[in-house]
């Protein structure tokens, strides 16, 4: 079964290292000091099964997404395009809607059913190779997951992302393929 999942355009790709631009998209959230694993997934899972003020039932999407910030993380499920304009209003307080405009990001794909330290181990792998193509990383990252827990492990599909800049930027280095 296909999910919709965000649009978004390659700027530039080598082996299973990507820079990519996404255009605007909606994620409904839920934050805390520590999520492990898959905490958080049953508020969201309860969100989109119509737990919320609209009693709207909202398809499931991928990728599942968490991101990183010095004082806690997030994990979000991203709104479907049909429901982007009017996003049911989350009945929980810990539940907000995020707006990503424009977004710009170094990716590194792989498979398997990592721990924590595998992420960890993954965001410094991208980090050094966009360091070696010359681009400027953001603060912000994340760690976005395509299929469910019952997934075969091997066959599971993760990304980390790094946030690169704004869509709205100059990208010029990267025309023909890749940075200069």
């Amino acid at each position: 079964m296909a999910y919709e999942s965000p649009t978004y355009t390659v700027l530039f790709k080598e082996g299973k290292y990507e820079v990519r631009h996404y255009q605007t998209f909606k994620t409904i959230a839920t934050s805390r000091a520590s999520l492990n694993g898959y905490s958080g997934f049953n508020d969201l899972f309860s969100y989109i099964s119509g737990n919320n003020e609209q009693q709207t039932a909202i398809k499931m999407t991928v990728p599942v997404v968490n991101a990183f910030n010095d004082q806690s993380m997030s994990m979000e499920f991203v709104i479907p395009e049909v429901h982007a304009k009017q996003t049911p209003t989350p009945r929980a307080q810990f539940l907000d809607t995020k707006v990503y405009t424009s977004l710009v990001v170094g990716v590194l794909t792989f498979a398997g059913n990592p721990s924590q330290s595998t992420v960890l181990e993954k965001k410094t792998l991208l980090q050094s190779w966009l360091a070696t193509h010359r681009y400027q990383e953001e603060k912000a990252w994340y760690f976005a997951r395509y299929n469910g827990p019952f997934y075969p492990g091997i066959l599971r599909r993760n990304e980390v992302w790094i946030t690169l800049g704004n869509g709205d930027k100059d990208h010029k280095n990267e025309v023909d393929g890749g940075p200069l």
